[in-house]
């Protein structure tokens, strides 16, 4: 039961982790953090996918972390901010 809430809580908190890099990175453009967390994202989902295959816990773990740190939560909703003008972002 342990293991299951680390690896659930494990993306999460990795991807705590990453909004402050990510958030420092954007500060300069856009296109490559968003590039480097989409292929986080896909290299972590891919090792969370095939460590069913190679029954191996640890891979699950890492799978999740890496995907974690591909979460573009914080660069989205920054670029949206930036982009958007603030007459049609309030009510």
């Amino acid at each position: 039961d342990a293991l299951a809430g680390i690896m659930l809580g494990i993306g999460p908190w990795f991807g705590m982790m990453s909004a402050v890099g990510f958030s420092y990175w954007t500060n300069y453009n856009y296109k490559s953090p968003i590039l480097f967390a989409a292929s986080m994202q896909f290299i972590g989902n891919l090792m969370y996918a095939t460590a069913y295959t190679y029954k191996s816990m640890s891979m699950c773990l890492i799978g999740r972390a890496i995907a974690g740190i591909g979460s573009p939560r914080i660069i989205n909703r920054r670029c949206v901010a930036d982009i958007t003008p603030f007459s049609l972002r309030t009510a």
